[in-house]
């Protein structure tokens, strides 16, 4: 279990289904649909998160759609129980060779998409990993790994680049990798949202002598 100190509102239990399920079925699950990509769009991107992080992956949103790209929305609740339930499956389908593969939930909601996936959350990536390889198309994770620091909110996540701007630029870097737009696109948004490749990290620059 997760705990959070920071206060904001939180949103409704969305009525949209995950394959036919609600959202607190979903919930249960590990993971369900909190929104639907509006149509009409350029481009549809999937966004994942989890927790106080969601409300950054909210507000990439409407930074995403000034770029004409429309998001779908999901959220994460228990990456343990998705790795979990799809480790017994494959197992299962390992030892029953003459039998077709049993589905899993992680791999039923995330692995039909050729597209671009951003999943960005305040654990480090090697959480998120276990269940990367369930996500169709290109998938994008950000994390929290490195060094501990402390500093404000604002300051951390755009450190660890889990921050809106951060999202933003990560869905349109790697739309351009699939060549849906123009690599000076993302660049534009780096400039535009002071996004920065160079950043200090005392576990990799050599700064700290045996």
């Amino acid at each position: 279990i997760s705990v959070y100190n920071e206060n904001f509102p939180m949103p409704p239990v969305p009525e949209v289904k995950t394959l036919g399920r609600s959202a607190k079925e979903g919930c249960l699950k590990g993971l369900y649909k909190f929104a639907e990509a509006p149509a009409g769009k350029s481009h549809t991107v999937r966004l994942i998160s989890s927790g106080s992080i969601m409300k950054q992956v909210l507000n990439a949103v409407d930074l995403l759609a000034e770029y004409d790209v429309g998001c779908e929305v999901w959220s994460a609740t228990n990456i343990g129980e998705l790795n979990r339930e799809a480790q017994r499956k494959e197992r299962y389908a390992r030892l029953h060779p003459m039998e077709e593969p049993p589905s899993f939930w992680v791999k039923d909601c995330l692995g039909d998409f050729d597209g671009v996936t951003v999943f960005s959350s305040d654990n480090i990536t090697q959480l998120p990993q276990l269940i990367e390889k369930y996500i169709g198309g290109s998938c994008v994770l950000l994390g929290t790994d490195g060094f501990g620091r402390s500093d404000t909110r604002e300051k951390l996540r755009r450190f660890f680049e889990i921050d809106q701007e951060s999202i933003t630029v990560a869905a349109l870097s790697a739309l351009a990798r699939q060549g849906k737009i123009s690599p000076e696109v993302a660049t534009g948004a780096m400039e535009k949202f002071g996004v920065k490749y160079d950043r200090p990290d005392v576990t990799m620059d050599d700064c700290i002598e045996a």
